[in-house]
């Protein structure tokens, strides 16, 4: 497996990890489930600078696509499931 797929792969898990924890904090405050978006792609921004990535492209850019959107489909349907 590349290192990019590794990248893009790790974001979707982390993007999966933080939909379920910004779930779990809609009742507490809307904002606060927003926040955990951006600080769950801060943790994957760390864990790639960990993995040896060394660009820009890699670190900041590289499967944040993947990390939203993977976000947002868990917090939409958790939220609709728990109707």
């Amino acid at each position: 497996m590349d290192f990019q797929d590794k990248i893009t792969l790790m974001r979707g898990l982390l993007g999966v990890v933080a939909g379920f924890v910004s779930f779990l904090l809609i009742p507490l405050s809307e904002a606060l489930t927003l926040a955990m978006s951006l600080i769950g792609y801060a943790v994957s921004v760390v864990v790639t600078r960990l993995m040896g990535g060394k660009s820009k492209w890699d670190l900041y850019l590289r499967g944040a696509y993947v990390y939203f959107l993977a976000w947002l489909l868990i917090v939409i349907l958790a939220y609709n499931l728990s109707l």
